[in-house]
């Protein structure tokens, strides 16, 4: 019987040492699964946070609802967006023109060009337009005074437009509001 009392005494050490093996691997486990939830729900509220950050706060400040393709816009009564749209410009097509050159030899040098203007309004494209005889007259007289050797390079050419601009900022009527050009642009530009 002796052996069979120890049998019985080392199964009851077995069960006893098992039963907190299986404790703290069930302890292991149910704290995994809470950090796992945890985690997962901070992540969660953390995306929901910085969408609404990005779209300017607009669930403390402004009501979203939800657009026809499904994505949440700004209501009536919400934030002004910060983004102001730009008009688009206004570019004018000026020529193409072909132009004698001064020359300081006997040959004879032309030069071949279009012009594009970038205009701030609607009201400057119409007065240019309404003068545009007046304006062709006006770049003609400039462009032949020119020779080619001042208009091969690019300083050259960046004096013209900036002779241009002077040279169009001077009113085509009285009174006049000022003109509104930004910025005068080659489209072609061919010396001979």
């Amino acid at each position: 019987m002796e052996g069979t009392n120890e049998a019985v005494a080392d199964s009851e050490t077995e069960d006893t040492g098992a039963k907190p093996g299986k404790k703290k691997w069930l302890i292991i486990v149910v704290a995994s699964v809470l950090c796992l939830i945890l985690a997962a729900g901070y992540f969660f509220y953390m995306k929901e946070n910085s969408a609404t950050s990005e779209e300017g706060e607009l669930g403390e400040q402004g009501e979203l609802i939800e657009g026809p393709d499904g994505e949440l816009i700004e209501g009536e009564e919400g934030v002004e967006e910060e983004w102001v749209e730009a008009p688009p410009p206004i570019f004018i097509k000026i020529g193409p023109m072909t132009v004698n050159l001064v020359s300081n030899d006997l040959g004879q040098h032309l030069l071949y060009t279009s012009l594009i203007l970038k205009v701030d309004s609607e009201e400057t494209q119409e007065i240019i337009n309404t003068h545009m005889p007046e304006v062709d007259s006006r770049l003609l007289l400039l462009l032949s005074s020119k020779t080619g050797e001042e208009l091969a390079t690019v300083d050259g050419k960046t004096v013209l437009t900036e002779e241009i601009l002077a040279l169009l900022d001077k009113p085509f009527t009285q009174p006049q509001p000022t003109l509104g050009i930004s910025a005068v642009l080659f489209s072609e530009f061919i010396l001979q």
